[in-house]
Parts: structure tokens; sequence; C-alpha cells
């Protein structure tokens, strides 16, 4: 199933400190092992906006974010590995889960 465009996505998982992945579709493998040692809601990053209960978050271009500039793990990680400019999170509603696009 295809949700939009995005060469690569995955499902996470938030445990109350880290995000961990659930499933993925072309993930890079150096994405793969990062996500999958969890990944902290950087307080400069989306994640934090989809705890503090945003729906939808939109980056359109990681690289010229603050959080990228300061060493923002994932989305350096995004930008390095996986060749990605452009990020979308969502939350679904009532759990813990969200999906990176």
């Amino acid at each position: 199933m295809r949700l939009c465009e995005a060469s690569f996505g995955t499902f996470m998982r938030y445990d109350g400190t880290l995000f961990y992945p659930v499933t993925n579709r072309n993930l890079p493998q150096g994405l793969v092992k990062a996500a999958s040692e969890g990944l902290p809601a950087f307080p400069d990053g989306s994640f934090v906006q989809l705890v503090a209960g945003k729906s939808i978050v939109h980056v359109a271009d990681i690289a010229e974010t603050e959080a990228y500039r300061s060493g923002n793990r994932g989305y350096r990680d995004l930008v390095a590995e996986g060749g990605a400019r452009t990020a979308t999170g969502s939350r679904s509603a009532g759990r813990r889960l969200w999906a990176p696009l």
C-alpha cells in the first residue's frame, strides 16, 4: 500500500521516551540500524511536536532546519543515509504510533 510518493517510510511506536520502528518500507540500511536503537524526541525535531499533540508535521527541507544545522541525529541520518529532503509525520488517533513518511 502506498500512502504517498515517498521513497521510503516507517511506522514508529513511542514508549514514553524513545521511538521504535514497528514496520517500514524501503528504509535504507543505515536508517534501519539507527532507528532500531530507538530515537528520542529531540527538542528541536518533529517528533516532539507529535508527542505534544500535533496531528501532522511537515518539514519542507530538512537540511534547511535549525534542527539539522544543530546536529539533530534523526534529521542528519535522514539526509545522509536516506537522501531525504522532505519529511512528514502524522499521529495515529488514540495510539502511540507515528508515521514519518
